[in-house]
């Protein structure tokens, strides 16, 4: 079955074209990276299928579920990670882990369990009691990552999950998506 479906999915933007007429398959367990220029569309195409806005023409699915009209749906069976999604900045990690957990009923010890595996895998367990306002932005855009799998969805959406990050903690993020999508079946768009 294929996670993810565009027919001729496009979107606009005033008299800007930002995506035009794309069709689109990835099976599920699948990792996909979207590459091309500034102003390409990927972007667009990873808040389009979010259900993050909606598109000028063409249809989309995920896990055949409309990002435009069944969003709460989606939103329990996605994560998503976009360069403007931030944690609570006054919060621990700890504390927002627990948070956004609770938003999808996730049961305290599966988020321990699932939190120590993640903050530990991308390396960043040593930030786990500090407010995110005062972590160095690289463990902040790991931490959003963990975030969005905090409750194991079946598809992730990744806006340049490793933009501006040293090698070693890229290789960290590239290992932990290769092993979702090995282990766990998680089709992953980059």
């Amino acid at each position: 079955m294929d996670a993810i479906l565009t027919y001729d999915l496009s979107k606009e933007f005033r008299e800007t074209q930002a995506l035009h007429r794309l069709n689109l398959q990835v099976p599920e367990g699948q990792i996909l990276a979207c590459v091309g220029k500034r102003n390409a569309g990927k972007t667009t195409l990873i808040r389009l299928l979010s259900g993050l806005c909606r598109p000028s023409a063409g249809e989309a699915f995920v896990l055949g579920l409309s990002p435009f009209f069944e969003g709460d749906r989606l939103h329990a069976v996605t994560g998503t990670v976009l360069d403007t999604a931030h944690l609570y900045q006054k919060m621990t990690l700890t504390e927002n882990l627990r948070f956004f957990a609770g938003i999808n009923g996730i049961d305290e010890n599966d988020t321990l369990d699932r939190m120590s595996f993640l903050l530990h895998r991308l390396d960043i367990w040593e930030g786990r009691d500090e407010p995110i306002n005062s972590l160095p932005t690289d463990v902040r855009r790991r931490a959003s990552l963990v975030r969005a799998l905090i409750h194991s969805p079946k598809v992730l959406l990744l806006d340049e999950p490793t933009k501006g990050l040293d090698a070693e903690a890229a290789a960290s993020i590239r290992s932990l998506l290769t092993y979702l999508a090995e282990q766990e079946g998680v089709t992953v768009l980059i």
